[in-house]
């Protein structure tokens, strides 16, 4: 533990993507300058916005000095944050989405789990908010400021391989010197999966994280949301993810028996899930049978079913795997409308 440390020691790098934000990107931005603590920069990266938020984060620069304006093509969110990462001179770097914005004591809560720590990660909660109310919070994962070195590092990939619950970047805190300096520009076209894509390296590299059970970011619940839109590539951008993530398991020593079959079990509710969201949408029946029948040989689909054994799987899934895998794509139409009728298949994912 370091009790030396004060404001003056550590800076912090707040890194906020903006394309098309023009409605929530004042308050976001209000979010970050009304922090109780102060030293910080902030990073606003133009990703080729044709509103006017690059009008707005010009604005900010001009106003408070701690304000850098990147201006650039659309490149997409990926490659966006890493050239905020780039650019950031702080001692640690925080993420935050243009349409979300912060509790005002989150650096100063940040700053004061360091001082006493000296982590090199921290990861808190969010909580969804709806016209600045409070709907929901992220349930607690880990016990409050439970801290992970590396001999607990299989806890931590026991959460990421068989939840989604922290795969969020913008609920950690990083340290800036345990980033990692790969190429990013084959991904970024990922749309699905990319702060877990980020996130790895990181968890790795980090020999001291920190859990706290406190909710300092407000997610906004956006009815037009892109991501509330069905995305017919969303298990191809979540297949490469997780194929990385079986490789870190591997290179951890983490890629136990148990681990494993954890990791095929969630994929296989990844897909399944995927499969009823892709019947339900509304693409073109044509457009739906043709990826239905380019996923028949992904590779993650076709190991969980050789890890997972049949008892271990619902008979409603077992059903549907049975229709996919004979590609009786007609039956299975039929079947995935029926299980919407009766709503089970708002159950299935968390069987």
């Amino acid at each position: 533990m370091n009790k030396m440390l004060n404001h003056e020691t550590i800076k912090f790098s707040i890194i906020i993507p903006v394309y098309n934000a023009e409605k929530y990107l004042y308050e976001c931005i209000e979010s970050v300058l009304s922090q109780t603590y102060k030293n910080f920069e902030l990073l606003l990266i133009n990703d080729g916005s044709t509103d006017n938020s690059g009008n707005i984060c010009d604005y900010y620069s001009k106003l408070d000095s701690r304000v850098k304006v990147i201006h650039q093509e659309n490149q997409g969110r990926v490659l966006a944050r890493r050239e905020g990462i780039e650019n950031a001179i702080g001692d640690y770097l925080l993420f935050l989405d243009s349409d979300d914005y912060w509790d005002v004591d989150l650096l100063e809560s940040i700053f004061q789990c360091i001082r006493e720590f000296n982590c090199d990660m921290i990861i808190f909660k969010y909580k969804r908010v709806r016209n600045g109310v409070v709907v929901e919070e992220q349930p607690q994962i880990f016990e409050h400021r439970k801290v992970f070195v590396n001999e607990d590092k299989d806890v931590i990939f026991k959460k990421i391989i068989s939840t989604s619950n922290l795969n969020n970047l913008v609920t950690k805190v990083i340290k800036r010197s345990i980033v990692d300096r790969s190429d990013y520009f084959p991904y970024k076209d990922i749309r699905n999966a990319e702060d877990l894509l980020q996130s790895l390296p990181w968890i790795y590299n980090a020999k001291t994280i920190v859990y706290l059970n406190k909710p300092y970011y407000n997610y906004r619940i956006n009815p037009n949301s892109t991501t509330k839109i069905f995305d017919i590539n969303r298990i191809n951008d979540i297949s490469i993810v997780r194929s990385i993530l079986l490789n870190y398991l591997k290179r951890l020593r983490l890629d136990t028996n148990e681990n494993v079959y954890l990791f095929y079990k969630f994929y296989l509710n990844i897909f399944i899930s995927y499969i009823i969201d892709l019947v339900n949408s509304n693409e073109p029946k044509k457009q739906i049978f043709n990826k239905l029948h380019q996923l028949k040989n992904n590779e993650l689909y076709l190991s969980s079913l050789k890890y997972i054994e049949s008892k271990d799987i619902a008979i409603h899934k077992r059903i549907l795997i049975f229709f996919y895998n004979k590609q009786y794509f007609d039956l299975l139409f039929v079947y995935t409308k029926l299980l919407k009728k009766l709503k089970v298949f708002y159950d299935l994912f968390n069987s």
